[in-house]
């Protein structure tokens, strides 16, 4: 798990060139063989300019991280979920049921709006369904190494939110 000071880092993904100050960047290659796509993460205090990005959960990100398999989900542009839908509640609740995950976390954008997920599993692990496919569909990556950590399950069986503007999960109360 990456200690990056904070809770949160911000990722991006899409096809740009990764700003300074990334803790990690790798280019992905996506399964059903579409263009390639960059993925990077700043540091909570070092949002970037110019890059579309969300919270995620800072042990989901690790420099030194091995190889993934990562299913990403983003909310398009103008699409507004807030975090406490239903929607949302179910696939977290879905995640929980079970933990093959290598790393999982939710996107936040703001205070309280879901921005999607991101789970990954190592590769020749099989894949189960991503819950939060249901909200928005997934894309499946291939991702190198150098992005991708190691989280163990949320603590508790809580699912409510550890404060507003923190993706979940977090790994203690």
């Amino acid at each position: 798990m990456t200690d990056a000071g904070g809770a949160y880092l911000w990722l991006a993904a899409g096809s740009f060139e990764a700003p300074a100050g990334a803790i990690a960047s790798v280019v992905a290659e996506p399964l059903d063989g579409g263009d390639p796509l960059r993925l990077a993460a700043w540091p909570e205090h070092a949002r970037p300019a110019g890059v579309r990005v969300a919270k995620v959960a800072a042990g989901f990100v690790s420099p030194d991280g091995a190889p993934a398999v990562v299913s990403l989900v983003l909310a398009p542009r103008g699409v507004r979920v807030p975090f406490d839908d239903q929607a949302v509640i179910g696939a977290r609740r879905a995640a929980l049921t079970y933990w093959p995950w290598r790393a999982l976390s939710t996107l936040v954008r703001g205070d309280s709006e879901f921005a999607g997920a991101v789970s990954a599993v190592s590769p020749g692990t099989p894949s189960p369904l991503d819950p939060f496919a249901r909200i928005v569909p997934a894309r499946l990556l291939a991702v190198p190494a150098g992005l991708v950590g190691q989280m163990t399950p949320p603590a508790g069986p809580v699912l409510e939110r550890y404060g507003s503007a923190k993706p979940w999960p977090l790994d203690r109360f």
